[in-house]
């Protein structure tokens, strides 16, 4: 019988949507080989054995689950509130906060058609593409159409949101936090999910091979952020460790503050 790596048979077999997913439930141990929890994808499995996803993913993307660990933590409702997701991509983050009450999410990212299906119908949702998370301030007077076509980004714009979620790659959050705070109220709730690949020096990126492990870089690193936070108006309400590490292992942290003192912001 012909035997075939763990990580294709999931996608083979219909258990995840594709690659990345697959890889995703291995990292995160939900899947069973005949009983046993597989830690490989490159495990063979033959066609007569059991594959078994332990936990179907109640989000469109894992970074749901990050944003849920952190409204549980810092013990945040959602219900009723407008919600700026900056660095959507999937949309897991959106996904999470409708899930818990948000009435309305504007999903906004550099990319293009990245949002899931799911949070395209959404009448909840306004997905604002091809828009870089740096220009956000400059929405509330200039405008920018929206994918979706629900108006414009002025109109989405207009009001500042309740609470600002950044799950944000490839870019330091020291250089979208300004404009991410241009976007929230007084008082509004800021959740950050920090990445040290991205924060550290590129020397400690390169040395590291893009996977810090380094529990002191981890530490300089939410501190220099929440410094920041504070410096621009922000109470910080703490830092904690997210439960599902990033792509190649990466361990991240998810930031709160409450936006006290716009008038703090440079």
């Amino acid at each position: 019988m012909k035997r075939e790596r763990l990580e294709l048979a999931l996608v083979s077999r219909g258990l995840v949507s594709d690659l990345d997913a697959a890889k995703h439930a291995i990292d995160d141990r939900l899947v069973q080989v005949n009983g046993s929890i597989a830690i490989s994808y490159s495990h063979l499995v033959a066609p007569n054995d059991q594959i078994r996803v332990v936990e179907q993913s109640r989000f469109v993307s894992r970074g749901g689950f990050k944003l849920e660990a952190a409204l549980a933590h810092f013990e945040i409702d959602l219900a009723g509130l407008r919600v700026l997701d900056v660095g959507a991509s999937t949309g897991g983050f959106t996904d999470c906060a409708l899930q818990h009450g948000a009435r309305q999410v504007v999903s906004l990212d550099v990319g293009k058609n990245l949002l899931h299906e799911k949070l395209v119908s959404d009448q909840r949702v306004v997905e604002v593409s091809e828009t870089n998370a740096r220009d956000i301030v400059n929405l509330t007077s200039t405008g920018a159409s929206t994918s979706a076509g629900a108006g414009t980004g002025s109109a989405m714009f207009a009001e500042k949101f309740d609470v600002v979620v950044g799950d944000l790659s490839f870019i330091s959050v020291h250089e979208v936090l300004p404009s991410m705070l241009a976007a929230l109220k007084t008082d509004g709730l800021l959740i950050l999910l920090v990445k040290p690949q991205f924060e550290a020096t590129r020397l400690e990126a390169d040395k590291a091979s893009g996977v810090i492990e380094d529990p002191e870089i981890h530490r300089r690193v939410c501190r220099e952020i929440g410094e920041a936070s504070s410096q621009k108006g922000c109470s910080l309400l703490g830092v904690i460790e997210s439960p599902i590490r990033g792509q190649q292992g990466n361990i991240e942290f998810l930031l709160a503050a409450k936006y006290t003192n716009p008038d703090a912001r440079t």
